[in-house]
């Protein structure tokens, strides 16, 4: 387990499972290529059979231990977000080493064709796997209504268009037969009209 920006925060459930887990945090080693030293001496010592990555940063440690003949394994990248906004030497860096992974997951189908498009990726190496969350204590009660009063709901993240705030605009549309007062915290592209 790596993480380059700070020590992971499932580390010690890791731990607590038998998973060996070790921090490469550039805070704590002294910058990026510190930790991308560290890293390289692991990856070779350890050999993983297989890389996952998630971010540029951690998306170009993948491309550089795929072209290093001295690793065997397979890297893969997971996209979260269409990344209209990034901006564009981001985007041209994901363009010239995404293609050499050895599969690309996106989590929507929407991530999913913007790969295809932006990163010249093939169909072939996407795989679609939604992100999912566990429904059970949601569904327990049945549909059972619990609220009463007016509901407090509350969206925090960036303000930006791959975040999907329209989603829930319209979403929230739809309830009618129950008052509700939403609350929105964070910043970005969008925040001049979610003012109010």
């Amino acid at each position: 387990v790596y993480s380059g920006v700070d020590d992971g925060e499932f580390r010690k459930a890791f731990q607590e499972a038998g998973v060996r887990a070790r921090a490469h945090s550039r805070k704590q080693l002294g910058g990026r290529v510190a930790a991308f030293q560290s890293l390289s001496r692991d990856v070779l010592k350890q050999s993983p059979d297989i890389i996952h990555t998630h971010l540029l940063s951690s998306d170009l440690s993948g491309f550089f231990f795929a072209k290093n003949k001295k690793w065997k394994g397979n890297w893969i990248s997971t996209l979260h977000n269409v990344e209209d906004s990034t901006p564009w030497w981001r985007r041209a860096l994901w363009k010239r080493i995404l293609p050499t992974a050895d599969r690309i997951i996106t989590v929507s189908k929407a991530v999913q064709d913007y790969a295809i498009d932006q990163f010249d990726l093939s169909e072939t190496q996407t795989s679609l796997i939604y992100n999912g969350i566990p429904l059970a204590p949601w569904t327990k009660h049945g549909s059972v209504r619990l609220l009463k009063k007016e509901l407090s709901l509350a969206i925090i993240g960036r303000l930006d268009t791959q975040k999907g705030h329209r989603y829930l605009f319209e979403a929230l549309s739809l309830v009618r037969d129950l008052p509700w007062t939403l609350h929105i915290y964070g910043s970005g592209s969008l925040e001049p009209k979610l003012e109010i």
